[in-house]
């Protein structure tokens, strides 16, 4: 089969529009014919619009397949007679590769250096920060189809790892050496273990999918379908391998949004990387305009049913009926800060949706559907900047806030719940050796903004439950503020149990548990006692703490997890104090989805990762005097990892209980409702593909 151009659309060029119509030429007004793969999933929304939006009769279609390249990865593996498997997250990878370094000095017995190397496969604390690098290292190699075989020590570059002042642990750079050193060994146990375990990685699977589609060709239920990569910058070897072979063999298209002087060689230096996969596929390639220009040419029936449509959406790269829209104007605003940077920001939005509203109000009865009304995005070069930024967004002209649409992940570490987890290890990190907490550190614990949201129980100790909406329980703050006195009034190491036993004393001597005592005061006493001591449910007779069928207070929850010396262990410690901020602040969770949502993705992301690991019921060794707890450090790593996501819709307009809302004034009036404004927040590298008219 004949190999195609590859077809360039400009930079300045509407990349997803201008894909739109090249699915329509080629599948000959059936897009549902062909599947489009993107390095990433960001583009495939605005693919998806252009649909909505524009057809070439004006009628509904249906959408082609659209996916990115793991997606399709996978999809290759499948149509291969693969299985699919599970990506091995980098607890499990550090078990497993623990394994393969302690069958490798079994297999090295003969080895200057395998006492060390003995010794770094039976300690969890020494290898876990250099088994994460190195697995890393092996799905790098995988993605890259390098050759084990030929892998040595001299073969990879000198800083593999990263440089020594990188080093997780603090370790001697020996070993570095000595684990690059047997570098072919543990490599190829790496792939040993992965398939008994029935794990994979993104590398592994290009590796795989690379191999097999070299050796059986492309699958038959692939063969005909119309192909179309679209966006990429740069490959690694295996998708390199894998796109030429459906490039050369199926006819597979290879859509680039680029410099068009890369035609003539004269291209921007940031489009190297294209260049070069021109010449190393000796390639041919022409503009967009070009191509489509020829291909109308070849049938007469094209030019008939397809062409004024792309002609007219053509003429600039953007939608039907664009043509002769100007290029985007760029100005420069100076600001000395940050706060003078966004105090710009939001009267610059203002003033431009206050422009949209007086244009859409001359219009009469607003915009066509057909022409969606300006797409304005807030590009962030780091993420840091997000928090800033949300705080400086306008509500808009009118009072109407714009769609946000948040592509950035708001890192869960500077969320409350999280940093409240972050206290909790801090105060337990001072424990000594007979459990005792520093109370300044306790003290800033039971001080956090998230504890004094919550509320006392309802009716401690008894089956039925008040309705909070007719008898709401009390807050936590005055219970807190009481328990921070019997701190300072202590010693300056704090027994959490006899601190325990101090409150519980302290009520009785007020007889707030006796029988018949329910005025206001006794009652309050009773449930301040249990928020911060715990209490038996009904017809529990067990004594410890740990029992289930005990509840625990806020003291037991912050407390003793410096025992914890596995993830497991440490996993209930986090469940439970997790469950106890769920039992006692459902009221203010209602009230705030940002804390639900921390609270959400550590209890179905960070717990799993600790408890369900193969990590899991490996000992770590606990609280170390001169280091960090490794269980705790673990937590934090995984902690740093999560990102909490913002509602990724902004074509969804919905209430809290999931109906989409209506404009009454509209709906009123009889019209169809315009189009509203939508403000896109993202990341730089994310724009790469997009297209936004401020």
């Amino acid at each position: 089969m004949i190999a195609h151009p590859f077809i360039i659309v400009p930079w300045s060029d509407n990349f997803a529009a201008s894909l739109h119509r090249s699915i329509i030429a080629l599948t000959e007004g059936r897009p549902e014919a062909a599947l489009v793969v993107f390095p990433n999933k960001r583009p495939r929304r605005y693919l998806i619009d252009e649909f909505a939006r524009n057809t070439a009769d004006g009628k509904t279609t249906l959408l082609p397949g659209v996916m990115d390249i793991g997606e399709f990865i996978r999809l290759c593996l499948q149509e291969c007679g693969e299985s699919p498997k599970s990506h091995v997250s980098a607890l499990d990878a550090a078990a497993i590769l623990m394994e393969c370094l302690q069958t490798c000095a079994e297999e090295a017995a003969g080895l200057p250096d395998i006492a060390d190397l003995r010794k770094l496969a039976g300690s969890v604390r020494l290898f876990y920060p250099w088994g994460v690098k190195l697995a890393a290292l092996l799905d790098e190699c995988d993605a890259n189809l390098v050759d084990y075989e030929q892998l040595s020590r001299e073969a990879l570059p000198p800083d593999a790892f990263g440089s020594p002042d990188e080093d997780l642990a603090g370790r001697s750079w020996c070993v570095t050496d000595m684990l690059l050193s047997n570098i072919r060994i543990i490599a190829r146990l790496w792939h040993e273990k992965m398939r008994s375990h029935g794990f994979s990685s993104p590398g592994l699977d290009s590796r795989r999918a690379a191999r097999l589609i070299e050796k059986r060709g492309v699958p038959h239920s692939l063969e005909g379908k119309t192909i179309i990569f679209a966006g990429f910058v740069r490959l690694n070897k295996s998708e390199n391998a894998l796109l030429h072979r459906f490039w050369q063999e199926n006819g597979a298209w290879i859509c680039l949004r680029s410099d068009p002087g890369i035609l003539s060689s004269r291209g921007h230096w940031s489009c190297g990387d294209h260049e070069e996969w021109l010449g190393e596929w000796k390639a041919d390639a022409t503009s967009f305009d070009e191509w489509l220009r020829r291909w109308l040419d070849q049938d007469a029936g094209r030019e008939k049913f397809f062409g004024e449509w792309f002609r007219n959406g053509a003429a600039g790269g953007g939608h039907a009926g664009t043509a002769g829209k100007d290029r985007a104007k760029v100005k420069f605003f100076a600001g000395y800060d940050l706060h003078s940077q966004l105090a710009r920001l939001s009267s610059a939005l203002n003033e431009e949706f206050k422009e949209d509203d007086e244009r859409r109000k001359n219009n009469g009865t607003g915009q066509d559907r057909h022409d969606p009304p300006p797409t304005t995005a807030i590009v962030l070069s780091h993420d840091s900047l997000l928090t800033p930024v949300l705080s400086a967004l306008p509500a808009g002209a009118g009072g109407k806030a714009p769609r946000i649409n948040i592509s950035l992940g708001y890192p869960l570490g500077r969320l409350p719940i999280a940093q409240l987890v972050e206290r909790v290890l801090q105060a337990n990190e001072t424990a000594d050796a007979s459990g005792r907490l520093h109370w300044k550190e306790l003290r800033a614990v039971f001080r956090h903004p998230s504890l004094r949201l919550l509320t006392l129980f309802d009716n401690p100790g008894s089956e039925s439950e008040g309705d909070p909406l007719v008898n709401p329980p009390p807050n936590a703050g005055q219970c807190l503020q009481r328990l921070e006195r019997h701190l300072r009034s202590n010693e300056r190491m704090i027994d959490p149990q006899a601190l325990k036993a101090g409150l519980q004393d302290e009520a009785l001597r007020k007889k707030i548990f006796q029988p018949g005592k329910d005025d206001e005061p006794i009652a309050y006493e009773k449930q301040a006692a249990c928020f911060l001591a715990g209490y038996k449910k009904p017809g529990s007779t067990a004594v410890s703490s740990i029992d289930s069928e005990e509840q625990p207070g806020l003291i037991d929850a912050v407390t003793g997890w410096q025992e914890a010396k596995t993830l497991r262990e440490l996993g209930k410690r986090l469940q439970d104090f997790l469950g106890f901020i769920l039992e006692h602040g459902r009221e203010g969770l209602r009230h705030s989805p940002r804390d639900s949502k921390c609270l959400a993705v550590l209890m179905q992301s960070v717990l799993p990762a600790l408890t369900e690991s193969l990590l899991a019921d490996k000992d770590l060794g606990g609280q170390a005097a001169d280091a960090e707890s490794m269980p705790f450090a673990i937590l934090r790593q995984q902690i740093a990892a999560q990102r909490v996501p913002f509602e990724s819709s902004p074509e969804e307009d919905r209430n809290e209980d999931g109906e989409e809302e209506e404009n009454d004034e509209q709906e009123r009036d009889g019209r169809e409702s315009a189009p509203s404004r939508s403000l896109q927040v993202l990341g730089m590298l994310e724009t790469r593909l997009l297209q936004f008219d401020r």
